[in-house]
């Protein structure tokens, strides 16, 4: 029977680059990549099968179809070696199986994969050709046959399933891991996600896992470039580890400089990530003082923070301060007040401070109580839906911006400035009757959008408008009660708006585009019962960090829902810098800093 016939892969390599060539010679477009039905863009396998399918050492059934999913047997493995020119030469007589005959589809193949180190058999020389292989068995035949070496079983402990890897095969994996073998991804099943931190080792490996490491293989020779992924774009390991624990944390866009907020709310400390020194520090242990929210520039020279103070009326408060003088030629400005009790100072979690792209203004947001008495009866505090935008250099007030023109019962919850600086979107609650009610009112949810040139409304996106009109963005009937609606958002680089929305038990990333008001859909829903909620997420709108799952902080690509376990402990924070190219996160015990691949 044709070997295409049997498991779909085509000529061997030979024919294309002559049966001498090395894997770091190929070139990846010599022949004409082939197409799969069954194997879409979306997927995360699919660039691993279409790189190899280029190069001819994988074809497709006679329908059109791949099978990604379909299980791989040790005897379909070993073709592929041999497709590959990984092992070459065939039988001798000492190399016989007693269950390979020599008329075996695979005989040869297989014999060139023992006599090159890549597969050997099992008592009473037996090869088992038609057992299904599993992905510690691929990962260490890989490793055997391509002289892997420098692991240590140590190595594996990054992965939560290391305890259930075989021990015969831990140092060969281990290699492996040195090699990147393993940074790809298992098949997520329907609730679970691609998960980064398991191995799986004793599943079978199927023919689209099979193609990702053999694509891996020729990546590490330089034949073909990393596949853009969560493993290959971010790196398990963090650049920097400060022992500090932070309720909040900052990070600076050359990840040279860290703002952290204690626990308690009354110390703010700049850390330099090279040295793990504070450079900077802003102490209140006055039992007046709790700090709500802080934030660095994008250059790392400023920081900034909203605090209360004063038991029982407190004031809200915006201050500036200077990472190299600290406290020394900052500014305080004045933002409101909120009525206290007799326990002294009620935390604002609504607060938020945020520099501007070009670090020219300071954004603010508080939500002072609707009773609260202003010793100050001239002064007027911001409404409760109000962004105000500082100067960064004086504090002064130079924009003012409120969701919708009726400040009602609304509360800006979420915002984020453009890239390029000209836009600035608010999303928050609005009263609506098109929503099922919740905590005893009926809630939309809306996303205003506004030119930071002449502060206008440009554009405003709202789910009970979209409800009704039936716009596919929600197709979410009016009484659903568990709707979740907005569940996130944030401009791209090209100044459109990812918007993450819940339906029931799946959330959906969406495009909306303020200026021409189009939305559509970025990927398939994915579900949100398994935990995957963004809290921050990356400028280029691909990552997204989650925190509050008790095995630990995890970061998430949209499209592939590829899933890393940042720590092994639960995450009580995180940010991006603003360039998105760095991510720190904290915990009870530390602050770690995560860079892209591309990043010092």
């Amino acid at each position: 029977m044709p070997l295409s016939s049997r498991f779909g892969f085509g000529l061997a390599l030979s024919l294309i680059a002559g049966a001498g060539a090395t894997i770091g010679a190929l070139n990846p477009a010599i022949a004409q990549q082939q197409t799969f039905s069954d194997v879409s863009n979306e997927q995360f396998y699919a660039p691993y099968i279409n790189r190899l399918s280029s190069l001819e050492i994988i074809k497709g059934f006679p329908d059109g179809t791949f099978h990604p999913n379909e299980p791989i047997t040790r005897s379909q493995f070993a073709a592929i070696l041999r497709q590959a020119s990984f092992s070459q030469g065939g039988r001798t007589s000492a190399q016989s199986f007693s269950d390979v005959p020599a008329n075996y589809w695979a005989a040869d193949a297989i014999g060139a994969a023992r006599a090159n180190g890549f597969l050997s058999g099992y008592p009473g020389n037996q090869f088992k050709p038609e057992q299904k292989i599993t992905r510690a068995e691929v990962l260490v035949s890989l490793a055997n046959g391509l002289k892997y070496s420098g692991g240590s079983p140590t190595n594996l402990t990054y992965y939560r399933d290391a305890n259930e890897v075989p021990t015969y095969a831990r140092s060969a994996i281990a290699a492996a891991d040195i090699a990147k073998l393993t940074n790809i991804s298992g098949f997520p099943s329907a609730k679970n996600p691609l998960d980064l931190n398991h191995l799986y080792p004793n599943r079978a490996a199927t023919r689209a896992e099979v193609a990702a490491f053999i694509t891996q293989v020729f990546t590490n020779r330089g034949s073909f470039p990393p596949v853009p992924s969560l493993a290959s774009e971010w790196p398990r390991d963090p650049v920097a580890t400060l022992a500090v624990s932070a309720s909040q944390v900052g990070v600076s866009d050359n990840g040279q400089r860290v703002v952290t907020l204690s626990d308690d709310g009354q110390t703010i400390q700049v850390w330099d990530t090279k040295t793990g020194e504070s450079v900077a520090k802003v102490y209140r242990d006055n039992g007046r003082t709790h700090f709500d929210s802080v934030a660095i520039s994008a250059d790392g020279s400023r920081f900034a923070a909203i605090a209360q103070t004063a038991p029982v009326l407190t004031h809200l408060e915006a201050y500036m301060w200077n990472v190299q003088t600290g406290e020394e030629g900052g500014w305080s400005q004045s933002l409101g007040y909120l009525l206290g009790d007799s326990k002294g100072v009620i935390i604002d979690t609504t607060a938020k401070v945020a520099f501007s792209p070009d670090g020219r203004t300071l954004l603010t947001k508080v939500s002072p109580d609707s009773s609260s008495k202003d010793p100050d009866p001239g002064s007027k505090g911001p409404a409760k839906n109000e962004i105000r935008l500082l100067n960064s250099a004086t504090g002064e007030v130079v924009q003012t911006f409120e969701m919708s023109d009726d400040p009602g019962d609304r509360d800006i919850r979420q915002f984020d400035f453009s890239p390029d600086g000209t836009l600035l979107a608010g999303a928050g609650y609005m009263p609506s009757p098109n929503m099922p009610p919740w905590n005893g009112k009926d809630y939309g949810e809306s996303i205003d959008v506004w030119r930071l040139s002449d502060g206008k409304r440009l554009s405003t996106l709202s789910n009970w408008n979209l409800l009704s009109t039936g716009n596919p963005f929600l197709s979410v009937p009016e009484t659903l009660p568990d709707y979740g609606g907005f569940v996130w958002m944030g401009f791209l680089p090209d100044n459109r708006v990812s918007v993450v929305t819940q339906e029931q038990a799946s959330q959906q990333r969406n495009i909306w585009n303020p200026q021409t008001d189009e939305v559509s859909h970025a990927e398939a829903p994915f579900p949100s019962d398994s935990e995957i909620a963004p809290d921050y997420t990356s400028r280029d709108g691909q990552y997204f960090y989650i925190n509050g799952d008790p095995k630990g902080g995890k970061l998430a690509n949209f499209s592939t829902l590829e899933v890393r376990y940042l720590s092994n402990t639960p995450d009580k924070a995180g940010s991006f810098s603003a360039n998105g190219n760095y991510l720190a996160i904290a915990n009870d015990r530390v602050v770690q800093v995560f860079a892209k691949s591309n990043q010092p």
